[in-house]
């Protein structure tokens, strides 16, 4: 299972380790300008992220401005899809508004 989830085949300049002593993998790659990492503990994947726009060049003013504004996340590895729906509103990453209705009756409702 480990080798498909870590699976570098097709994905621009790869990289993967183990965290000695643990159960913990972690692999890293680029599709196209974007950095994408990826977390395995005990071959199941719980933790993936992509960093947009991490390849071109920046600006070394620009850098030294986001070491003050760089995000820090904690993730918990089985915290809930609730816990990490409100994480994601206090950071203001995620919008607040519910998911639209699905069904007949919600679409009987807007249709009239």
């Amino acid at each position: 299972m480990t080798g498909e989830v870590l699976n570098d085949v097709g994905e621009g300049m790869p990289g993967r380790g183990q965290l000695r002593g643990t159960d913990l993998e972690f692999a890293h790659n680029l599709q196209g300008d974007n950095l994408v990492l990826r977390v395995n503990k005990g071959g199941v994947l719980v933790f993936r992220a992509m960093l947009r726009d991490a390849v071109p060049p920046m600006l070394e003013s620009r850098l030294v401005r986001f070491n003050s504004f760089a995000p820090d996340f904690a993730f918990t590895i089985g915290d809930t899809e609730e816990g990490l729906r409100r994480m994601l509103l206090a950071a203001g990453i995620m919008d607040n508004t519910p998911p639209p209705r699905r069904g007949l009756l919600a679409w009987l409702r807007r249709a009239s």
